[in-house]
């Protein structure tokens, strides 16, 4: 398990029947996964460019750097709206939150 107080908290067993199963996929990908939003990945590229250029300034083109980031995650903002999909979307497939065409 993830957190060892959940797996004190559940009692060892020998046998595990699950009702819902068809869920065990989602809840799954929820409770071990990981991911990124395009916002985080934009906060990302604009951190980055911030603690280079204020520790590092002469140790890489920050801006260049990070400016492509940003392009790729525009890039795949506006892929992502040509085909349909919003990039808001929640993970129900609930459409955009803010109400607007992507």
């Amino acid at each position: 398990m993830r957190d060892d107080a959940i797996r004190d908290f559940l009692p060892a067993v020998d046998t595990v029947i699950l009702d819902e199963a068809h869920q065990v996929p989602d809840i799954a990908a929820d409770f071990f996964g990981t991911s990124l939003s395009l916002a985080q990945w934009l906060e990302l590229a604009r951190d980055s460019r911030a603690l280079g250029l204020s520790r590092a300034a002469d140790g890489a083109s920050w801006s260049a750097l990070t400016s492509t980031l940003e392009r790729a995650v525009r890039d795949v903002r506006l892929a992502l709206g040509d085909l349909g999909l919003c990039p808001l979307e929640d993970a129900a497939g609930r459409g955009c939150p803010m109400d607007r065409s992507c």
